[in-house]
C-alpha cells in the first residue's frame, strides 16, 4: 500500500499539493527516504501510531479503488487500535511496559483474543462495555479476509465508518479519563523512530499525514465519515474526488 508524503522543500516554495506529493510504499519503520519530482531528497518520519497509519492506507486504497485492500487496512487498524488502547489503560493504571509486553505476547497473533483482551480491559477500567463492531461488519471483515470477498465501494466505506465509530468512541473516553497516558502512547512510535541509527546526523522532516484519528473534538467531526476523509486525503495531495 502507498503513502502520500509531502516534500518539505516543495512546500516552502509554495508548490501545489500535487507537485509536493511523493507516493511511497508503506513500511514498518515509519521512516522514509523520498525523492520528489523536483529532485529534493529527504528523510521523512511519520508522526502517527500504527493504527493511524493503517487507517490512512485504507483511505488511500479507497481513492485508488482497491476496496478489498481498504477493508483489510481498516480491519488491521482496528486490531492495532485495540493493542494501543490496552497500552493506554495499562500505563494509566501503573502497569510496567515489560509486564504488558509479556502479557500481550501470547495474544499477539490471535485476533479474537486481542478483541477479548480489549473488551475486558476496557470494562474493568471504565465499568461499562466498550463500543465494538456490529455483527454485519464483523461478517464482512471475515468474508474479505478469509473468503476472498471483493467488497463494493459502499461496503468498504460502511466498514470504515464502523471502525471510525469504535475508535472515536474509545478515544473520547481515553482522552477524558487517561489523557496523559494517551498522549504518551500516541507519541511513543514517533519518538522510537527518531532514535534510529539511520537518522543520526541527518535532517529529518516530520509528516503528520491527515491525522484522521486524532481529531477528538466531537463537534468538529460531525458528518465526517470515511468518504469525507478519503476525499480530504485526495484533495490534500492534489487528487480531488
Amino acid at each position: 500500500m502507498r503513502f502520500p508524503l509531502l516534500c518539505a522543500a516543495c512546500i516552502q516554495i509554495s508548490r501545489t499539493p500535487q507537485e509536493c506529493t511523493v507516493y511511497t510504499t508503506a513500511n514498518d519503520t515509519g521512516i522514509y527516504d523520498i525523492v520528489c519530482n523536483s529532485g529534493h531528497q529527504s528523510k521523512v518520519v511519520i508522526v502517527a501510531t500504527r493504527h493511524e497509519q493503517l487507517f490512512e492506507t485504507g483511505l488511500s486504497a479507497i481513492n485508488d479503488q482497491y476496496f478489498r485492500e481498504a477493508v483489510s487496512s481498516f480491519s488491521a487498524a482496528l486490531e492495532r487500535f485495540y493493542e494501543f488502547a490496552i497500552a493506554v489503560l495499562a500505563e494509566s493504571n501503573g502497569v510496567e511496559p515489560e509486564t504488558l509486553e509479556a502479557a500481550w505476547k501470547p495474544l499477539s497473533k490471535q485476533s479474537e483474543r486481542q478483541l477479548g483482551a480489549f473488551a475486558a480491559a476496557f470494562l474493568m477500567s471504565e465499568k461499562h462495555p466498550s463500543t465494538l463492531l456490529p455483527p454485519k461488519a464483523t461478517e464482512l471483515r471475515n468474508d474479505v479476509i478469509h473468503k476472498g470477498k471483493v467488497p463494493t465501494l459502499d461496503e468498504a466505506l460502511k466498514f470504515g465508518d464502523e471502525v471510525l465509530r469504535v475508535i472515536r468512541s474509545t478515544l473520547t473516553v481515553l482522552n477524558i479519563r487517561h489523557s496523559e497516558a494517551l498522549q504518551a502512547q500516541s507519541m511513543k512510535p514517533h519518538l522510537e523512530a527518531l532514535k534510529s541509527p539511520d537518522l543520526v546526523g541527518k535532517a529529518v522532516t516530520r509528516n503528520h499525514l491527515s491525522m484522521t484519528l486524532r481529531n477528538l473534538e466531537l463537534k468538529d467531526i460531525e458528518g465526517k465519515d470515511t468518504r469525507y476523509y478519503a476525499w480530504f486525503l485526495g484533495v490534500r495531495h492534489g487528487r480531488p474526488k
